[in-house]
């Protein structure tokens, strides 16, 4: 797992002035950040899932696509090894998904193409 860091929020008062959703400029609203890196917590609808919820998904897609346990594997050290899919902090959840499918095209790039991600 990558190495990260174990983020401090800020004081109420210290929170920043950022737009409310990403797509979404002309609301804004006050963000916690971490004081040890800078990053900006994601206070949006779109809330990141934890590492086990792609780990979960992996299992359920290996099953549909009939997936090899070499291949599983592959895709979950390379889930492991991306900080996005294992800091809830500051990311989105549709970044989240999108890697996620990035990475086991990666690995499945026959199969995986006539899987519709939307069902997930």
């Amino acid at each position: 797992m990558v190495a990260s860091c174990k983020h401090r929020v800020c004081s109420k008062d210290e929170n920043i002035w950022f737009p409310t959703a990403f797509q979404n400029r002309t609301d804004y609203e006050r963000h916690p950040w971490c004081v040890e890196c800078g990053d900006i917590k994601n206070i949006s609808e779109d809330q990141p899932k934890p590492i086990g919820y792609w780990m979960n998904l992996l299992g359920r897609i290996g099953f549909l696509l009939d997936m090899t346990q070499c291949q599983k594997r592959l895709i979950a050290q390379d889930m492991l090894s991306c900080e996005y899919l294992c800091d809830t902090f500051g990311t989105f959840g549709s970044a989240q998904q999108d890697l996620f499918f990035s990475i086991v095209r990666k690995h499945c790039a026959n199969t995986f193409n006539d899987l519709d991600p939307e069902l997930f």
